[in-house]
Order: C-alpha cells, then structure tokens, then sequence
C-alpha cells in the first residue's frame, strides 16, 4: 500500500507550487500538483491526473485531500494488479463486471466462476463463492482457487 509520503514532491516547473510523479507497471504515469492555478491548488488542496505512457490524460480530479490522492492511487494499483492476474490466468473468460468499493478499497473484477481482488494495492487475492455457508471464500494463490473450483466442480 502506498502512502502519500512515498510521493517526492519537487518544485513544479512552471513556477509555484509542487509537483510528484509516480509510474505504474503498465507504464502509466500518476502526476500531482499543488500550484495557484490547479484544482484546489489555491485552498491547499491536490490535483491529480492518470496519463497513458503517450502522456494522454486518462483522468484528472481536484480539490483532493492527501487521503485522497492515497485512495486514488491505491485504486490505481490495484486495478493494474486485478487485471495482470486476469490476463495470466484468466484472460479467455469474459468478465462479468468490474467494481471499485470505496467504503474498503477493495478493486474487484467478477468472472463467471470467481472473482479477483485487491485491497489498496496490496496483494492479489482470489475469491470464490461458498454455496453452503453463503459468503465468499478468499485464497491467496490462483493455486488455491482452482483446487477449491475442482472440488466444488464449479
């Protein structure tokens, strides 16, 4: 899980304010700023953008406190880490949908037979469902699951 202290601000280039960085696996980038002249920038507030590794803006959001640039980019990472696990064990099932819990932190993605998690950026889990006590079951290895799946014969 990353914390707003791993962000190394610097003076931003174009004169007031400050400015961080932070690449992720798949080469995108995240930015934050804290000048005069961004999305709260003048009340003390951050401004944060996703850029593709062509530096096209994915997605830019203001007035953010530092928790919430943290949440941000916690979210950011685990959705990169669902969908690594997806495309090395997954990627011929269809995704049933994708969801973000802002209330846990959780990135989900739901497969037909299970689903993938990952809670602020930490460590992949997989789930399944449970039928006979009616909640999901969490593994911790792809291993795990498919031997659960085996024996249920999902």
């Amino acid at each position: 899980m990353k914390t707003f202290e791993d962000l190394k601000f610097i003076p931003h280039s174009v004169g007031d304010g400050i400015h961080a960085t932070m690449d992720l696996e798949n080469g995108n980038t995240i930015s934050v700023i804290k000048t005069s002249y961004s999305y709260g920038g003048k009340i003390g507030l951050y401004e944060l953008a996703v850029l593709d590794p062509n530096g096209k803006f994915l997605d830019v959001q203001g007035f953010l406190k530092e928790n919430d640039v943290v949440d941000i980019i916690n979210k950011e990472i685990g959705k990169l880490k669902v969908r690594m696990a997806y495309a090395e064990h997954f990627a011929n099932e269809e995704i049933i949908y994708e969801e973000y819990d802002h209330n846990s932190g959780y990135v989900y993605i739901y497969l037909n037979r299970a689903a993938i998690g990952c809670m602020l950026g930490g460590d992949v889990e997989y789930l399944a469902y449970d039928e006979e006590r009616d909640c999901e079951k969490i593994f911790e290895s792809i291993e795990e699951l498919n031997e659960y799946i085996n024996e249920k014969n999902y």
